[in-house]
């Protein structure tokens, strides 16, 4: 068994009124999720799910791995409030996680979180990437799907989206 398989599972945070439930990927260096999916407790989420992180004892391992990354998709979608929390709680435990934002502009971000990461813009792949990569898929798949009827209404509808691609492919099929 590999330890960077990631696992599949939720993380639920309990409020006054409920309990929030969102789906995460992790493994025992990583957590993955989307913080938009708990919409208005998105600030309350985030400190908890962090705050639980660096709590864990098991990261530093024969000194291999002392701290947990975090990578967060939909950054832009952090509530105001939430963006907020994270720079606190980033700054309290800044020696034992490293947060990855993934976002598709930066423009909904505060400037307190901006000045604390390392921009990287990453550019959309070209249609030409895309077709390689769904053209490889259906092969390896032995899926046969017609490329007029199928492949190139992919192209056309991902807007050089690669996850999109996929998922339409995966739906095509």
């Amino acid at each position: 068994k590999s330890v960077l398989k990631p696992i599949k599972d939720s993380f639920s945070v309990k409020t006054p009124s409920k309990i929030i439930e969102v789906a995460i990927r992790s493994s025992r260096f990583h957590i993955e999720l989307s913080p938009g999916e708990a919409e208005h407790n998105d600030r309350l989420l985030l400190s908890k799910l962090i705050k639980d992180a660096a709590s864990n004892n098991g990261l530093a391992g024969n000194g291999r791995v002392s701290f947990m990354t975090i990578v967060l998709y939909e950054a832009e979608r952090l509530s105001l409030g939430a963006q907020a929390a994270l720079r606190r709680i980033m700054e309290k435990y800044s020696d034992r996680i490293r947060i990855i934002m993934v976002c598709k502009t930066i423009g909904q971000l505060i400037p307190a979180i901006k000045s604390r990461f390392l921009l990287i813009r990453v550019p959309a792949p070209k249609t030409e990437e895309i077709l390689k990569i769904i053209t490889d898929i259906n092969t390896k798949e032995q899926a046969q799907l017609d490329y007029n009827k199928v492949l190139k209404p992919i192209l056309d509808i991902c807007n050089r989206n690669s996850r999109r691609a996929l998922l339409l492919l995966q739906a095509a099929r």
